[in-house]
């Protein structure tokens, strides 16, 4: 049994994500600017970070999301120019776009960016998953 565990620790490690941030599930909703990080991580489980209601004003945020051995969601608002890194060492990236339509990349790095203009706020995020999945969603623009 300490031979499987180690082998899988070690494959973990292959992997670059850090196996860090606690176990079990995770939901990060922060409201404002200031309950924004720049980093959330989980070790083990599955991992929500919803920006939907972050009022990002004009400049550049950075953020960066990982869950070692497990699901990671991110979503993110319509009125922000989103910059992706996305990584999974063993599973996929699932990058879901407005219209509801999904596109995967099994395995490897995948980089999106959202429209805007020059003014529009930035957000630069690093989502990572070692040994698992990672879901992109980006909130539809409302029509007002």
């Amino acid at each position: 049994m300490i031979i499987v565990t180690g082998a899988f620790f070690g494959i973990v490690a292959l992997t670059g994500v850090p196996l860090r941030g606690g176990i079990g599930e995770r939901v990060w909703q922060p409201t404002s600017l200031s309950q924004l990080n720049t980093t959330y991580r989980t070790a083990i489980g599955n991992t929500t970070v919803d920006l939907r209601d972050v009022p990002f004003g004009n400049g550049v945020y950075h953020v960066t999301a990982s869950v070692a051995v497990g699901e990671l969601v991110v979503d993110v608002p319509a009125n922000v120019v989103v910059d992706v890194s996305a990584h999974s060492g063993i599973g996929d990236v699932v990058y879901e776009n407005a219209d509801g339509s999904q596109q995967f990349f099994e395995g490897s790095s995948a980089s999106r960016s959202g429209h805007g203009s020059a003014s529009s706020p930035r957000l630069v995020l690093t989502a990572e998953a070692g040994i698992g999945q990672v879901q992109l969603y980006r909130a539809v623009p409302s029509s007002s």
